[in-house]
């Protein structure tokens, strides 16, 4: 596996990935798929000042879901990390 250093502007667009997914999936909101271009969207609806109105109107029932699923994934990350670490070691 390739160590890759991750820069402070590679980290903003993975956090406007999950809003971008959000919106394309539980909106009516046309959001492109290239992920570039999901990331341009969300800035713009953040610049116009709609970004948390559009969130806040989802159904909360399906941010529940997500919601949820973010938590197993949150605490399933340290068993992750560890299997990812034994690879490496493994040199597999």
């Amino acid at each position: 596996m390739r160590q890759k250093d991750i820069s402070v502007d590679n980290m903003q667009s993975i956090a406007f990935l999950l809003p971008a997914l959000l919106i394309k999936y539980f909106t009516d909101i046309n959001i492109p798929d290239e992920i570039d271009k999901m990331i341009l969207v969300v800035e713009k609806l953040i610049d116009l000042g709609v970004f948390e109105e559009i969130i806040n109107e989802m159904p909360g029932k399906e941010i529940e879901k997500i919601n949820n699923i973010l938590k197993n994934i949150e605490n399933n990350g340290s068993k992750i990390g560890e299997l990812i670490g034994e690879l490496i070691i493994k040199g597999e």
